[in-house]
């Protein structure tokens, strides 16, 4: 992202040198934000009526506009009101920036505060920002705008039209902005701008809405305001992409109970996040306690996967990242131990083109140095505390976890609302009337639940509703180790080393297509190999003394990105798109047929901490039609189905299926 400057500063004037003009307002920008866009929207009318409410912004700036609007709502909102703001910037301030810009304005300090205590990375792409006390989602989208909405899910309210004038910045002002605004609103959206300019008129009119001119804020004589036109149908739901992954259509109800099998890093995270909505969990696991099987993991290490082409798996990876380290976050300053040691982390390359891939990724992408360091072969046998040649990738907020106080935590904050049922094997789903009940393995039925969640990792395709997904099961073993030695952050190099209190963890070997999860000999011998990889001094592997060692079983699938998302009946899916699939013109216009409350969160592999609590937010405003957190390719790529899509596209025969009700 360029990060040319592009600031000037008096008081609470803010210039922007890039675009010739200014943020807002030279008189009281507050106070335009207040009249422009809270009163253009009736905003003091709709928040005290509201139970959820979403507005979208062109042009988040240095976010005045926002924390008007929160501080609003804040006041006149129902308690229980649940608020979604979506920003669009494309040229992010920086936290220092935003700091020194917000300190004008006093009256703010305590939602700014909290603005910037949770200020993302300066990275493209989307960003949610969960502020639990003022019952907020704020989504920053740091992308150009059209690009952005494109890539949006939502359904929107009210409309901020704020970005630089029309003259200075006309990007933000073409036709196929106000086309896309039209996609994502409703019969009763409304939008407001403090421009008049003739063209902005003609194209919002053409683009459905209809729009009105008013008074002006200072000296400007005029702006505009409006709603979509009465009769205009909107498509938020279904952007045209791809309709075999499209988002499911609306419940007849919002779920009030719902169901997580599995109480793993995916369940627990799940059930955090639909709890922190107000919902009501039952968190259903075969084994006695939170985080058995694989998220067990005792030093489970975390960062981001990055790549020089910024691909999907980059893009979710690092947005999954900060997710997690916002969660922690908040985990910490509400009390409950997160499990995090955040030591940092080192990514050694593994022979010189990879160092040279690391170099072009450190220089091309841009990263601020708060998320990524190129660090030079002495910094790194520094930190690594053994010689290299090479130098390395450094996450300065990276570390490592003790997974099952993760889970612990997470479902400890908000224990009212989730029930943990323990020693439960669930063997069989039943939908009845709109809601579900789960069969035990002792034959007693458990229900009705709104919804279900199978968060089972490898076994995740036991049930009949899911067998015809192909989820591959990838054995690993993790070895502890006594030592004087240890490095001062973790580091990974064909393998990872985790310092302790007491020595180190080294792993992680990986076999295919493997299920037992028996701690053997030979995988030890083989992380020791690992650790002689890693630290290149003779004398730690003579030192190491093997402690105690740890295996379990990642769920894993074949383009190593996971399932998060409504799961679908796997014959009809095939029936209504395998001809669309296999090359025909035509493509049904219908919403496919899913289960109707039964979603899946499983496929994390080796990547649990980047993928896992950011799919869990996903499939959370899913499960309850809220703005999706991330691009809407992403929601795509992630989706359950797209390996149906593949095995029809590849002619393979599709699992039938033999559900006990029908979808």
């Amino acid at each position: 992202m360029n990060r040319q400057p592009q600031l000037r500063q008096t008081g609470q004037t803010l210039y922007s040198a890039r675009f010739d003009d200014f943020y807002a307002a030279r008189e009281n920008p507050r106070q335009e934000k207040q009249f422009v866009f809270c009163e253009g929207n009736a905003l003091g009318e709709r928040f005290p009526k509201a139970q959820e409410f979403t507005i979208a912004e062109l042009g988040f700036g240095a976010g005045i506009g926002f924390l008007t609007t929160l501080q609003l709502w804040s006041r006149l909102a129902p308690a229980t009101a649940k608020l979604h703001y979506l920003s669009v910037e494309q040229f992010p301030l920086n936290r220092t920036e935003l700091r020194a810009a917000l300190q004008a304005y006093p009256e703010l300090s305590p939602f700014s505060d909290e603005l910037l205590h949770h200020w993302p990375y300066e990275i493209p792409g989307f960003h949610r920002i969960h502020l639990p006390a003022r019952q907020t989602f704020l989504t920053l989208i740091f992308m150009p705008a059209l690009a952005a909405l494109q890539q949006l899910s939502a359904c929107v309210d009210a409309w901020f039209l704020d970005g630089f004038a029309p003259a200075k910045n006309p990007s933000m002002w073409q036709p196929k902005i106000f086309q896309e605004m039209a996609r994502l609103s409703h019969a009763h959206s409304t939008f407001a701008t403090y421009t008049a300019a003739a063209q902005v008129r003609r194209d919002l009119q053409a683009a459905g809405f209809e729009v009105q001119k008013t008074r002006g804020y200072g000296r400007k004589r005029e702006r505009l305001i409006g709603r979509l036109s009465t009769g205009h149908s909107p498509k938020w739901r279904r952007p045209a992409y791809k309709p075999w992954l499209a988002r499911p259509e609306l419940p007849i109800r919002r779920p009030q109970h719902v169901a997580i099998i599995g109480a793993g890093i995916a369940g627990c995270a799940t059930a955090n996040r639909l709890a922190a909505r107000g919902l009501r969990i039952t968190l259903f696991d075969r084994g006695g306690h939170l985080a058995g099987g694989t998220s067990a993991n005792p030093a489970a290490m975390m960062h981001p996967y990055l790549s020089v082409d910024a691909n999907i798996a980059t893009r979710l990876s690092r947005q999954g990242y900060e997710f997690t380290l916002a969660t922690i976050n908040t985990l910490e300053d509400n009390g409950h131990r997160s499990g995090f040691h955040p030591l940092g982390l080192l990514r050694l390359p593994k022979h010189h083109q990879d160092a040279e891939r690391q170099a072009q990724i450190a220089a091309q992408q841009d990263y601020p140095v708060e998320f990524l360091q190129l660090c030079a072969a002495h910094e790194a046998s520094a930190l690594s505390a053994t010689a290299t040649e090479e130098p390395g990738l450094y996450f300065p907020d990276g570390g490592w976890f003790e997974l099952p106080t993760l889970c612990t935590a997470l479902v400890a904050a908000f224990q009212p609302h989730i029930a943990f049922q323990p020693n439960t094997q669930i063997t069989a789903l039943q939908q009845e009337n709109q809601t579900w009940q789960l069969l035990r393995e002792d034959g007693v039925r458990c229900g009705p639940f709104d919804a279900v969640i199978i968060a089972t990792g490898h076994a995740s395709a036991q049930f009949s509703q899911t067998k015809a997904l192909q989820i591959i099961p990838n054995r690993g073993q993790l070895s502890c180790l006594k030592s004087t030695w240890k490095p001062h952050t973790v580091v990974t190099r064909n393998g990872y080393i985790t310092p302790t209190a007491t020595g180190f963890c080294v792993g992680s070997t990986y076999a295919a297509n493997r299920e037992d999860a028996e701690i053997t000999p030979q995988d030890n011998t083989l992380n020791l190999e690992r650790l002689a990889a890693i630290a290149t001094n003779q004398s730690i592997a003579r030192d190491a003394q093997a402690i105690r060692a740890w295996a379990g079983i990642r769920a894993t699938t074949s383009d190593r990105l996971p399932l998060v998302g409504p799961v679908a009946a796997a014959t009809p899916f095939r029936d209504l798109f395998s001809s669309s699939l296999k090359g025909a013109r035509r493509r049904p216009d219908q919403v496919p047929p899913y289960y109707p409350g039964l979603y899946l969160i499983t496929g994390l592999g080796s990547r649990a901490l980047t993928y896992g609590l950011l799919s869990a937010e996903h499939l959370a405003a899913l499960i309850l039609t809220e703005p999706l957190p991330i691009e809407y390719a992403l929601y795509e790529a992630i989706h359950p189905s797209r390996l149906l899509v593949k095995a029809i596209q590849r002619g393979e025969s599709v699992a039938e299926d033999s559900p006990d009700s029908e979808a």
